[in-house]
């Protein structure tokens, strides 16, 4: 997967870490849409091919750990990573509940992008 051009889809608030997450993707040369709430990646959700979401556990309104379970009972398989300065374990406990979801915490190694990639080898796309 790490070869091949995949979609990533960031749903962030923060648009410092939005634009960053944004940049480090597309430096990897994959392509990315980038969403401020769980709402807004709701109402655009029919993009073609999303290979994995990079999602915040914070989010307005609706949590990242709201949008995954909402995603999953709608069918959607997507392989999903939290991105939060938040893991406490609430949180690594309800990560560690939803299937094919990983937890990686900001502040870390701006390589870890690609190295989630490697992990994903066989996406399933929705």
């Amino acid at each position: 997967m790490v070869g091949d051009r995949v979609t990533i889809c960031v749903v962030e608030d923060d648009l410092n870490v939005c634009e960053s997450l944004h940049a480090m993707v597309s430096a990897l040369g994959h392509e990315c849409h980038t969403f401020d709430s769980a709402e807004a990646l709701l109402v655009h959700w029919n993009l073609p091919g999303c290979s994995l979401l990079i999602i915040d556990v914070d989010l307005p309104e609706m949590t990242g750990i709201e949008l995954l379970l909402t995603l999953r009972q709608q069918g959607y398989q997507t392989p999903a990573v939290f991105y939060t300065g938040r893991s406490d374990s609430r949180v690594r406990a309800a990560v560690a509940k939803l299937q094919n979801a990983t937890l990686v915490e900001k502040g870390q190694d701006p390589r870890w992008i690609a190295d989630v990639l490697q992990k994903f080898e066989s996406p399933v796309a929705s």
